[in-house]
């Protein structure tokens, strides 16, 4: 304490006295003071999860918490905003349509804030359907076949594909003409990535089956 009466509290917490004495009669008085913990202040925010890869369209859930100066943590309140996608007040991130790096940032009202990455990629051909899945046909006969395709964000699309089969021929269009000679062959689609599907014909009359 100064000579104005300026107290600055010490490091020790508990409890103490400022005693005030007059100069020439000695009489006093005294004013306890309690010194307690300070409260723990926020240091920074941390965002999770810290990186993500989507599709297009695929949705993630962020959330944000606090790291505070005594070592704990603590859930806060934040504001979202993204780039390359959309973010709603909850941390629902949808991701756009157009492939490449973005972020997600996470801001607390006193100015601390952290950042995720986001990797938008373009969805992926993960399997192939070739059909109809049989038919029957005499020699010569005609048959168009045609392919569907399952994308890694669950969407379906119309893949190109280059056609091949071991008996007869298939242009590509997937139009299969059938041999002349009775037996089992197969028909073959496959896409640039090497995800293929076939189909297997039988006898003179073939009968093709999806696998």
């Amino acid at each position: 304490i100064d000579g104005s009466g300026l107290y600055t509290a010490g490091n020790t917490t508990g409890q103490f006295r400022v005693v005030v004495q007059h100069l020439t009669s000695g009489l006093a008085d005294t004013s306890s003071v309690g010194i307690g913990v300070p409260a723990p202040t926020l240091t920074s925010i941390v965002l999770a999860p810290a990186s993500a890869t989507l599709d297009v369209a695929q949705q993630v859930t962020f959330s944000a918490s606090g790291n505070l100066s005594d070592g704990s943590t603590t859930a806060v309140s934040v504001t979202y905003s993204a780039t390359g996608g959309t973010i709603t007040a909850a941390g629902r991130y949808t991701a756009g349509s157009a492939p490449g790096s973005y972020g997600v940032v996470a801001t607390h009202q006193s100015g601390l804030a952290d950042t995720a990455a986001v990797v938008i990629r373009s969805p992926t051909l993960v399997s192939l359907d070739l059909s109809p899945n049989s038919v029957s046909l005499d020699p010569g006969g005609l048959q168009q076949f045609a392919v569907s395709g399952q994308l890694s964000n669950g969407q379906s699309t119309v893949p190109t594909v280059s056609y091949q089969a071991t008996g007869g021929l298939i242009n590509g269009s997937g139009i299969y003409t059938a041999g002349t000679t009775p037996g089992g062959y197969r028909v073959i689609a496959t896409a640039s990535n090497g995800i293929a599907d076939t189909s297997r014909s039988e006898e003179h009359t073939s009968e093709l089956q999806s696998h």
